[in-house]
């Protein structure tokens, strides 16, 4: 039996919350549990590993055993480590220095219809541009229903940079959002490479 420990409430530092997520996406009716938790068991459903960025140098970065759960959303990977908090609602993982972090936002959809490149950059700017200072950059198709979306911000008076991998499976759109301060912002595609294939929808059963 996996240990399974709850996610700290709070976090001391309010870099990690990137402009994109003011909220997540409300869990399934039937899910009676919306409290997220730090577990080494593997989602049973597993989307399909592809070779996001595969020429990036991942440096001093790896992925511990943990995978942060949120039943009837999501499951993903946590660095090694890395501190995994609640702020306002949104799961915050954070590395020791508070200045480089990410989220997941599901987005939840109708039906099942195979979105384009486009579709699926607009809900990244939908969920962003909320966010202060917000600018879009570059984007690049990974896969069909797959993008890596880069973007700009700031917090207060500090610049941030970022990123956003989008994966559609079936009627939801996962979102990992990276956000990162100064220097940190050249590990960002280092975590993008390593988090963005443990990133799969739970199904809270």
């Amino acid at each position: 039996m996996a240990e399974v420990t709850q996610a700290q409430e709070g976090s001391p530092n309010p870099l990690p919350e990137p402009p994109a997520v003011p909220e997540t996406s409300p869990p399934p009716a039937s899910v009676g549990n919306d409290e997220g938790q730090l577990s080494t068991e593997p989602a049973e459903f597993r989307l399909e590993a592809l070779p996001v960025l595969p020429d990036v140098e991942t440096g001093d970065l790896s992925l511990s055993d943990n995978l942060y759960q949120e039943p009837g959303q999501f499951q993903v990977g946590v660095l090694q480590d890395y501190e995994t908090s609640r702020n306002a609602g949104v799961a915050i993982i954070e590395s020791p220095t508070g200045e480089l972090a990410y989220t997941v936002q599901v987005q939840q959809r109708a039906n099942d219809r195979p979105l384009v490149d486009d579709e699926l950059v607009q809900i990244a700017i939908d969920r962003l541009q909320r966010g202060e200072g917000f600018r879009l950059g570059s984007t690049r198709a990974v896969d069909t229903g797959v993008m890596i979306v880069n973007w700009t911000g700031t917090l207060g008076a500090t610049p941030l940079s970022g990123r956003v991998f989008l994966r559609q499976a079936g009627s939801e759109v996962l979102m990992l959002v990276v956000s990162a301060t100064g220097e940190e912002a050249e590990k960002l595609d280092a975590v993008v490479a390593l988090v963005s294939n443990t990133l799969q929808p739970d199904s809270g059963v």
